[in-house]
C-alpha cells in the first residue's frame, strides 16, 4: 500500500480528521500537560537563565531551582535556538544528548549516556521520557520535530512505515546505548522527509501518524490469528497483577517477550512472588520486535487472554516431568520470553485439568512431524508437501512467494525451482 492523496483527502476533510488536525495545530505546553500528562524536571538555574526568566516575569524560587515539566523545559530550551532546517534540528538534538540534557559524562569527561538530565534519582533511562522530550521539541519547532507517541508501540510504527513505504533505519541493538539515544533523531528525520514528500503540515503529519495510519494497522490486525507454532513463558510482576486480573478479550498489552514470537503463538503468563503461579493463557498478536526506547527491548504484543486454574510453582516443581526441566530447576529466573516445548506446555495443561480446568477451551500446540504418507521424491515434492504448507501455517498466502523464479545468468536465463 502507498500513501493515497485521495483517501487522505477524504479523511482530512472529515469531521474526525479536522478535529485531530486542529488538536495538533493548536498544541502548546499547557495542552500537552493536560491531555497527555508530563513528568517533572528540576533544573538549577544559571544567572543567564534567571535574567531571562525575570525579563519574562516568571517568579524565581529563592533556591534558584525551578521545577518544570520535561515538556516545558525542552520547549523553553529549544525555543531559544535558531533552527533553520532539518539538518540543524538533528544536530541540535544530538548536541543536547552529548552535552547534558539527555546524558552524562564520567570524571574523565567521557560521554556515557543514559542518565537523564544529569542524574535521575529513580534510575530510569532517559528514553523513559521520550514522549515528554518530543512534545517539548514540537512545541518549540513544529516544522522540524514531531511528537513521538509510539513508546511501547514501536511495532505499530514499524508496521505503518512498512504499509506506507516510509523508510526507517534499523533500530540499534540493546547494547548500543548511544545509538539508541540518537535513534529518535533518525526517526524524526524520516518522518520529516515523508511529510515533505506528500506536502503535509506538521499537524497533518501528526493526525496521519496517530489517527489515520493507526486505524489502517488496527483494521489489518483484526483478522483471525493463525495457528500457534510455539509456546512462550511470560512473566508478570506485582505491578502488573491488577492489570492482568482485569484483562478481557479486548485487552491488548505490550510485554517483554521473545524476538522470535509470531502472531498466534501461545503465551503462558506466570505471576512472580508473592503469587508464584500460572495466571492465564494468552496469544501473541504481533511478531516479536525490538523497541529501542524500552529497557528490556525484546517485546511482543499479546491479547485474547483466558483466565485459568492456577498452577503454582510448587506444583510444577513437584511434578515428575516439569520438576526436571531446566526452567523449573532454575526457578524461572530470567524466564520471560523463554520457549516452552510441546511437552512442557502439555504438562502445565495437565496440572490445570487436575484442578478442574476445561482445557478444551485453551489453545493447543501441535506436534509437528513428517506424516508417514508424505513421500518426497524430488524438489517439487519438497516445495508442495513441506515448504508451502509451512508458509501457509506461518500466515503467508500463495501470492507471497514465487515458484521457479527466473534469474538472468549471462546471456540467457536459468530457472531455479526453489520457492522465493
Amino acid at each position: 500500500m502507498k500513501f493515497s492523496p485521495y483517501i487522505w483527502g477524504l479523511y482530512k476533510n472529515s469531521t474526525e480528521g479536522k478535529k485531530t488536525i486542529d488538536l495538533y495545530a493548536t498544541l502548546d505546553v499547557a495542552k500537552v500537560e493536560t491531555l497527555f500528562g508530563a513528568n517533572k524536571r528540576e533544573i538549577d538555574l544559571s544567572q543567564d537563565d534567571v535574567k531571562i526568566l525575570e525579563d519574562s516575569e516568571i517568579e524565581i524560587p529563592r533556591s534558584n531551582i525551578l521545577s518544570l515539566s520535561i515538556t516545558q523545559s525542552f520547549a523553553w530550551d529549544f525555543g531559544r535556538l535558531d533552527i533553520a532546517d532539518i539538518d540543524s534540528a538533528t544536530a541540535e538534538y544530538e548536541r543536547a544528548i552529548e552535552e547534558f540534557w539527555l546524558g552524562t559524562r564520567n570524571k574523565h569527561g567521557e560521554f556515557i549516556g543514559l542518565a537523564p538530565f544529569g542524574q535521575d534519582a529513580s534510575g530510569n533511562d532517559w528514553y523513559e521520557f521520550i514522549e515528554d522530550v518530543s512534545f517539548g521539541l514540537y512545541c518549540a519547532h513544529p516544522e522540524f520535530y514531531l511528537p513521538y507517541r509510539f513508546k511501547t508501540e514501536f511495532d505499530r510504527l514499524q508496521r505503518i512505515a512498512e504499509i506506507f513505504n516510509m523508510p526507517l533505519t534499523e533500530a540499534p541493538s540493546k547494547r548500543d546505548t548511544q545509538g539508541r539515544q540518537r535513534y529518535h533523531a533518525q526517526i524524526n528525520y524520516a518522518l520529516y522527509e515523508f511529510r515533505q514528500l506528500y506536502n503535509l503540515t506538521p499537524a497533518e503529519m501528526c493526525a496521519f501518524l496517530y489517527d489515520f495510519a493507526v486505524k489502517a494497522t488496527q483494521a489489518e490486525s483484526s483478522q483471525a490469528l493463525p495457528e500457534p507454532l510455539k509456546a512462550w513463558l511470560l512473566i508478570g510482576n506485582p505491578a502488573n497483577f491488577e492489570m492482568l486480573d482485569q484483562a478481557d478479550k479486548e485487552s491488548d498489552y505490550f510485554w517483554s517477550g521473545n524476538i522470535n514470537s509470531r502472531p498466534g503463538d501461545i503465551c503462558v503468563m506466570y505471576c512472580k512472588s508473592p503469587r508464584s503461579y500460572v495466571h492465564s493463557i494468552w496469544r501473541a498478536t504481533s511478531e516479536g520486535f525490538n523497541d529501542p526506547f524500552f529497557h528490556y527491548q525484546n517485546s511482543v504484543r499479546i491479547g485474547s487472554p483466558i483466565h485459568t486454574q492456577r498452577v503454582t510453582f510448587k506444583e510444577m516443581h513437584e511434578d515428575a516431568f516439569l520438576g526436571q526441566t531446566s526452567l523449573i530447576r532454575a526457578r524461572l529466573q530470567g524466564a520471560s520470553g523463554k520457549a516452552l516445548s510441546v511437552e512442557e506446555y502439555e504438562a502445565i495443561l495437565r496440572l490445570m485439568q487436575q484442578k478442574g480446568q476445561n482445557i478444551t477451551i485453551l489453545p493447543k500446540l501441535k506436534r509437528r512431524s513428517l506424516s508417514d504418507d508424505v513421500t518426497l521424491n524430488d524438489e517439487r515434492d519438497v516445495e508442495e508437501k513441506l515448504l508451502e504448507p509451512l508458509l501457509l501455517q506461518l500466515g503467508y498466502t500463495a501470492s507471497d512467494w514465487t515458484r521457479q523464479m527466473p534469474v538472468r545468468m549471462g546471456r540467457g536465463e536459468r530457472v531455479y525451482p526453489d520457492c522465493h
